[in-house]
């Protein structure tokens, strides 16, 4: 084969920095070995600076980062090989999704470092992703909320659910509400209903409290009626 027998080392260096896919090489504890012309007109950085930063800073820090740094330690002669994906953040720009192919080398032994490539989504692609991405948190948020009102409505008892139930028809029926107090007051009585508002508790007792009676000037006692109070208990 062409790549085992007559491609010599020089061959691939100058196809690997110059091809348009976006190599970099890097090692798995976040070091930025080196990166072809590619990578490093779309990330804005010079080689030197990539260099000073890790492949770490470089990412969004959320489970996607996660997930990379995970599988790069997980790299082994059975699983050689993994891809994510994630965001890396261009120098002076705003993050960007894409995908990022780890290949570890040499596929056996010890790791030396790590052969990426990283492919950027299209524009149309990485907006629907990221809008995908945040009607997913959106969703899960209001599966959470909706979870929390799950849990208070199964904590009730079914008298509370009874009174809450009653509560909001008499709340979203007032008239229907009030024709049926009329009603059961027709076939009760007041005298009756009103007995039953105080058993319930939904109604104070009125007590009478007689004045002490007043003696006038021939020594007789005389109650004073227009003085009469009611008190409630």
């Amino acid at each position: 084969m062409w790549i085992d027998d007559q491609a010599d080392l020089e061959t691939v260096k100058t196809w690997v920095k110059h091809c348009p896919a976006m190599k970099l090489v890097a090692t798995i504890d976040g070091k930025i070995l080196w990166a072809n012309a590619a990578f490093l007109e779309w990330s804005q950085y010079t080689l030197a600076e990539l260099t000073k930063i890790s492949w770490i800073q470089l990412s969004v820090a959320d489970e996607n980062l996660e997930y990379d740094m995970a599988s790069a330690k997980m790299l082994d002669v059975y699983t050689p090989m993994y891809r994510v994906k994630k965001q890396y953040i261009p120098k002076g720009s705003a993050p960007e999704w894409g995908i990022l192919n780890v290949m570890r080398y040499p596929m056996n032994g010890e790791i030396k470092w790590c052969l990426c490539t990283w492919e950027p989504m299209k524009d149309s692609s990485s907006a629907a992703f990221k809008q995908a991405m945040d009607s997913n948190e959106k969703i899960q948020q209001r599966i959470t909320e909706m979870t929390e009102v799950l849990k208070v409505i199964t904590a009730q008892t079914d008298e509370d659910r009874y009174v809450i139930s009653t509560i909001r028809l008499v709340q979203k029926y007032p008239k229907a509400a009030a024709m049926v107090l009329i009603f059961a007051a027709g076939i009760l009585g007041l005298n009756n209903l009103l007995e039953f508002f105080q058993r319930t508790g939904l109604s104070e007792i009125p007590i009478r409290v007689e004045p002490k009676a007043e003696s006038d000037s021939v020594g007789i006692s005389v109650p004073i009626h227009n003085a009469d109070m009611v008190r409630l208990y």
